[in-house]
């Protein structure tokens, strides 16, 4: 009986603490722009959606009822549209991202209602790059490409509700750009030294978190080991 008792005890503190741990997956919808400067050439920054290749990992802490935190892992689909000379050029330039969050959560997060804001490490591993004027269009990417800073914090504010559903509000603090190597060269053969002189990226997304725990599988193996137990007596 002392075994069982003790088996009952040590499970029980396991189980609850695990209801506190739980890994979630998340999808975004980014809806991103930049500020840009360059004295050369003035340039008009466009909204760009990305729905594809947002995807993230994460491990969730909960402290209490009221507070946690998470990390995680995932790849961002991140980039600017800018149109020139009064939308007859247009230049895009994208780069994915591999990101690493780390984010209090303030709220009901038990529920799946909180707000969040962190940190996040971004490195851009993949730039690809668009150049369209009139019918023509010419493009290419590179891995590790210099056109970028490969390594790029952010912060963030994001907000869950309804069990699933996130907004989330992110600013990354260095330049997107690499603009000592991202020279616009125009289809005239001018080139435009200081474009992406100053290219602040930011962007809202919405999307979905799903969160995955298992306490019941843990509650039934626990009963089972207690009954094994007994027998055990």
């Amino acid at each position: 009986m002392k075994t069982a008792i003790t088996l009952y005890l040590f499970l029980s503190a396991f189980s609850g603490y695990s209801q506190k741990i739980y890994t979630a997956s998340q999808i975004e919808f980014i809806f991103s722009s930049a500020s840009m400067s360059s004295t050369a050439l003035s340039s008009t920054p466009v909204v760009r959606f990305s729905g594809f290749i947002n995807y993230e990992n994460q491990l969730h802490f909960n402290l209490n009822k009221k507070m946690g935190f998470y990390t995680g892992l995932g790849i961002k689909n991140i980039g600017i549209i800018n149109n020139f000379d009064k939308g007859t050029l247009a230049f895009k330039q994208r780069a994915y991202a591999l990101s690493m969050p780390l984010a209090l959560k303030l709220g009901n997060v038990t529920n799946q209602a909180f707000v969040a804001f962190g940190a996040e490490a971004n490195f851009m591993f993949n730039y690809k790059e668009k150049f369209l004027y009139s019918n023509t269009k010419t493009s290419r990417s590179e891995w590790f490409s210099n056109k970028v800073n490969i390594f790029n914090p952010a912060v963030f504010l994001q907000l869950k509700f309804l069990k699933s559903q996130v907004l989330t509000f992110k600013y990354y603090l260095g330049d997107f750009l690499n603009y000592q190597a991202s020279g616009l060269t125009l289809p005239d053969g001018n080139v435009v030294s200081d474009y992406g002189k100053s290219s602040k990226l930011f962007y809202i997304s919405w999307g979905s978190n799903f969160e995955f725990k298992k306490t019941k599988v843990k509650i039934k193996e626990k009963k089972m080991i207690i009954r094994s137990a007994k027998l055990t007596e």
